[in-house]
């Protein structure tokens, strides 16, 4: 293992496009309660980290809810189990209106006082308060452009900011105007997410009603291209269908993801794999706080070696490293035969492109690198 996920599932509201586990209307004993699960979980599987640990991220949810108490407890209680030590990055993620005004920058100062957080993942989505409640998002344009002032001065600088493309009704006039606002702040790093449905969420439902259009391919493609031509302009790297950095500024932690480096996750819907298996608790927040090791609140699933070469089709798929060849030399002839006549197929429409040691997709393809990927299946 060289990293941690805990999963904090809290929200003051429900996105409209969010697919994550996550709940609403919680109060702070049972925030409390919650991180003292994790930690007894943490106790609990300690011996499953058996490398030194590089990576802790600290997602949701809306992790940023917890007060800096619990932050701090929560840190506390790890390094009773971990060498956190090693660690090069410490991740929270959070949302703008628990870092903007004068109770945000105080928040943001304990932060960097007294814990190990060294890296902020905030989730602007845009700087527009039109699209904001569109995506039914309890901040404002003012207080996105306030928590990033913040957080920069008061001393972070790794900071990442989220945005959203391919939001019915956005301009590209607008979409401009956002990427801009990342560039004006010199992030190291952003991501940048096409708008997706997904089943059950607050979006999909709106869309079924007639309340909300579908995203429109044509402008997802559109705003793709502007976004591309931007970072080309910047000196930024793609370096996942979704996250640009500036030269050598990634999130360690995710990428550690999409080259298949195992992790261990804590928490309520948190997942974990150690190369082998994959294992994932349940998602719920009560049955996990009673006894989140009970044997009914997660599940475990072993891999074959199809399960190992279907993942790392999908995830290399998405970085600007892709398919390494000398990865593909690893899996059986029966797979190789596989890979080798799909291969072929997807560079003869265009879709993959063969350099010496990989086979990578370039341009829009990376608006379609899940499809690839199933006809590797």
């Amino acid at each position: 293992m060289s990293g941690i996920y805990i999963h904090i599932p809290f929200c003051e509201r429900k996105c409209a496009y969010c697919a994550f586990y996550s709940i609403t209307a919680q109060n702070q004993s049972s925030y409390g309660a919650y991180v003292e699960a994790v930690l007894r979980e943490a106790s609990m599987r300690k011996l499953e980290i058996t490398e030194p640990l590089r990576t802790l991220y600290i997602g949701g949810g809306t992790p940023s809810i917890l007060p800096i108490s619990l932050l701090v407890k929560l840190l506390d209680g790890l390094a009773s189990y971990f060498d956190l030590s090693v660690l090069q990055e410490i991740t929270l993620e959070a949302n703008p209106e628990h870092l903007s005004g004068y109770l945000g920058k105080e928040f943001l100062s304990d932060i960097r006082k007294y814990t190990l957080i060294n890296r902020l993942s905030i989730g602007i989505q845009s700087f527009f308060d039109e699209d904001l409640k569109r995506m039914n998002r309890r901040h404002t344009g003012k207080q996105a452009l306030d928590a990033l002032k913040s957080a920069l001065k008061v001393g972070f600088d790794n900071v990442s900011g989220d945005l959203i493309y391919g939001l019915p009704y956005l301009e590209d006039l607008r979409w401009e105007k956002n990427l801009d606002k990342i560039r004006d702040f010199q992030l190291p790093h952003f991501s940048a997410y096409s708008l997706t449905v997904e089943p059950n969420t607050i979006l999909a439902k709106q869309i079924e009603k007639h309340r909300m259009c579908s995203p429109a391919e044509e402008d997802i493609i559109r705003q793709y291209d502007i976004l591309t031509d931007k970072i080309n302009q910047w000196g930024y790297e793609r370096y996942e269908t979704s996250n640009y950095a500036q030269l050598g500024r990634y999130s360690l932690h995710n990428t550690n993801y999409w080259r298949n480096i195992p992790y261990l996750g804590l928490g309520a819907g948190a997942h974990s794999y150690n190369g082998n298996q994959r294992r994932w608790n349940i998602s719920d927040v009560d049955l996990y706080r009673e006894d989140p090791l009970s044997d009914h609140n997660f599940k475990i699933e072993s891999l074959s070696e199809m399960d190992k070469y279907h993942e790392y089709i999908m995830l290399s798929l998405r970085t600007q490293w892709g398919i390494r060849k000398n990865k593909i030399s690893e899996f059986s002839a029966s797979i190789q035969d596989s890979f080798f006549r799909e291969v072929s197929k997807e560079i003869a429409c265009g879709h993959l492109t063969e350099t010496t040691d990989a086979y990578i997709a370039l341009g829009t393809s990376q608006l379609k690198v899940d499809g690839i990927a199933l006809n590797f299946f």
